[in-house]
């Protein structure tokens, strides 16, 4: 309720309507409401998410799924749902939120939510290629350090309200324009996506990271006494 608020006082209408994401029956209801409403469904955006930090070793089953479900399945039984509203229109945009562990390493191990972000991001492009002849749009966002409310309570959670600012400036040190995304950064690119100005781009990914997934690789130079 609180998004439905901010776009009706920016002047944009908005109707909020919940639904759980892990059942496709409700997500089935969501999609009809919106179409009872607005009379189409243009634009969907996947953001649902979650982790649970271990390595495969570490990880237990239970959570393995919990994880893959909320990141990957999530987005399926939304994508299933929408997609024959966009292909009896002739036109959508689908905007899939990933991240950086999906394309690289990033501590700490998360091999289930790694697992289930890269999972997203072929998903995307395989929807891209086959509904683009109806005229659908599929892409990702890759997303880096954000730093959210979300992201500032597990912090808290793991290392205590007191190092706070210390983690979110470690975080921001790690990116190359030092300074952690906010969820604005993020929203520009999928308010680009969504868009007719990106008529042309489908089955791609937008990496938001500040540069942090970038290799860098050190000059041997710089090994070679003086």
């Amino acid at each position: 309720m609180r998004t439905a608020n901010l776009i009706r006082t920016q002047g944009g209408v908005s109707e909020a309507y919940n639904a759980d994401a892990l059942k496709l029956d409700e997500l089935g209801e969501a999609a009809n409401a919106c179409i009872a409403k607005f009379g189409r469904i243009d634009i969907l955006q996947n953001v649902v998410g979650g982790n649970t930090v271990g390595g495969i070793a570490e990880v237990d089953e239970e959570s393995w799924a919990r994880v893959l479900d909320l990141n990957l399945n999530t987005a399926f039984r939304a994508c299933k749902v929408v997609l024959p509203h966009m292909i009896s229109q002739g036109s959508g945009s689908i905007v899939n939120l990933a991240s950086i562990a999906a394309i690289g390493f990033a501590e700490p191990p998360s091999s289930a939510y790694a697992a289930a972000k890269a999972g997203l991001l072929q998903m995307t492009r395989t929807a891209a290629l086959q509904y683009a002849v109806q005229g659908i749009r599929a892409n990702s966002i890759v997303v880096g350090l954000v730093d959210t409310a979300e992201i500032r309570r597990r912090i808290v959670a793991r290392f205590g309200a007191e190092r706070l600012d210390e983690v979110l400036e470690v975080r921001a040190a790690s990116t190359r324009n030092k300074r952690n995304a906010t969820p604005w950064d993020i929203a520009f690119a999928a308010v680009y996506l969504a868009s007719d100005e990106a008529n042309y781009v489908t089955g791609t990914e937008i990496v938001v990271d500040g540069g942090y997934s970038v290799p860098v690789f050190g000059s041997y130079m710089d090994s070679i006494p003086r």
